[in-house]
């Protein structure tokens, strides 16, 4: 009997492999069709869109502030080219997506791992497709990159890695918890090209000392005007003119610049009652408040995260205890470095996953197994291999259970619900999406 259901076992999981590029594709496509109202369709450029292509437009017209690097670029594009920055937009989100994809495509390749893990609601379809979030991956790609190139110049790869900081920090100050203290633990305690451990302390200096100059610039309502109405200026058609009054409140003229002039408290307030007290009401049947679903989701998260790369793995020999617990204590280093997001600076689940998961593969793939391996104490690692020897003698098939949470368990967008879990992940939504896309389908053409 246990013969044979493991003979049915095997081949229900080889059916699911065999479907997994049509998945992949499905998902592709459904999901980039619907994103993008390009500017020479009949619908006018959405500009003014709720938080989406808003959030390329925050620049300094109302002073410097958190967010505006990006936007200013763009604004002086507009103005002293006179370039139609719509165009520049659609082409940076591509450009930024598939260079991501690309990349990230490569580093799977070369590490033997199969591609497509990808696809996933919580890893790389998790951020938002019209936003700054596949541009910001790409910066932190590059400074794991020259954090992993020891045969660089000490000057230069430091001056390096400072610019490619401060510059992601300036198009998102959330990316600081992301990869920031990465940034810091490696070049304080790895990184010996500094021999000097008061060189090195000093050295960090200019990181940490530009993400507290953007805390101390987050924008307040007269900045948002000032930003608004400069691009209604020069696009009074697509972008409103707003009063203080408009400014104030979360209303169809809301976006991400009108949010700089958002009350501190009240924003916090505001994302924590929505993520871990909301419920959705879409089930019949009373559902528990997200604070009690919430470590579920983290615990299958951390399962997944850590034992993928290995599992999935062409080279076997690699999926052992001692480096999946290794890969562990990077995993739950870049959790706790964005520990901050998650209870209360952001209430977007899915795209923090993404930047949790991306930024943790990307680590092992670039700096290998080897580095990561020899990344934290010992006392750390015996700690981490007593819990994968937990989860092992838990989960006796860890491939299946990776298959299983990435096809029937979604991060939620917001709220931690039993039906945001479902209908998020990617069997939902080869079933879902196709419904959206033809319902609103009239719309985008």
């Amino acid at each position: 009997m246990h013969a044979l259901f493991r003979k049915n076992w095997v081949q229900i999981v080889n059916t699911i492999l065999g479907l997994r590029l049509l998945l992949y594709m499905s998902l592709l496509v459904l999901n980039m069709i619907p994103s993008v109202k390009l500017p020479w369709q009949t619908h006018p450029f959405p500009l003014q869109s709720f938080f989406y292509h808003t959030e390329f437009l925050i620049s300094y017209r109302g002073g410097y502030v958190r967010r505006g690097l990006l936007g200013e670029l763009l604004y002086l594009l507009a103005t002293k080219l006179n370039v139609d920055i719509q165009y520049v937009i659609v082409a940076l989100i591509w450009v930024a997506f598939l260079g991501f994809g690309y990349i990230f495509y490569r580093l799977l390749r070369k590490n033997s791992v199969s591609w497509w893990i990808i696809p996933l609601s919580y890893t790389f379809f998790g951020a938002d497709f019209i936003r700054k979030d596949y541009l910001c991956m790409l910066f932190v790609v590059s400074i794991i990159y020259l954090l992993n190139k020891d045969s660089l110049n000490r000057w230069a790869k430091y001056i390096m890695i400072c610019i490619l900081s401060v510059v992601l920090y300036n198009l998102h100050e959330a990316f600081f918890f992301v990869i920031g203290p990465f940034t810091a633990y490696y070049l304080l305690f790895k990184d010996k090209t500094f021999a000097s451990l008061g060189a090195r302390l000093l050295l960090q200096i200019p990181l940490w000392a530009s993400f507290l100059i953007l805390l101390e610039h987050h924008g307040d309502i007269s900045t948002a005007l000032a930003i608004q109405n400069s691009w209604h200026e020069l696009y009074p058609k697509q972008i409103p003119f707003i009063t203080e009054a408009a400014c104030e409140m979360t209303s169809p003229l809301s976006n991400s610049i009108t949010a700089l002039g958002w009350d501190t408290f009240e924003t916090l307030t505001t994302h924590l009652t929505r993520t871990y007290l909301h419920n959705d009401g879409y089930l019949a049947i009373p559902e528990p408040p997200g604070y009690l679903i919430m470590p579920i989701f983290y615990l299958l998260m951390m399962f997944l995260y850590s034992y993928s790369p290995y599992v999935f793995n062409a080279n076997q020999k690699l999926c052992n205890q001692r480096n999946i617990a290794s890969f562990l204590l990077i995993v739950l280093f870049i959790f706790a470095s964005m520990l901050p997001l998650y209870c209360g600076l952001s209430c977007d689940t899915q795209r923090l996953c993404m930047y949790w998961s991306m930024t943790s593969l990307s680590i092992l793939f670039i700096m290998g197994q080897e580095k990561v391996g020899e990344m934290f104490p010992s006392t750390l690692k015996r700690f981490s291999e007593k819990v994968v020897v937990g989860m092992n003698n838990i989960v006796k098939h860890p491939k299946a259970a990776c298959i299983f949470i990435m096809l029937f368990v979604g991060a939620p967008v917001c709220t931690y619900t039993l039906q945001q879990f479902f209908s998020q992940s990617a069997f939902a939504s080869f079933f879902y999406l196709p419904y959206v896309w033809l319902r609103d389908g009239t719309n985008l053409l």
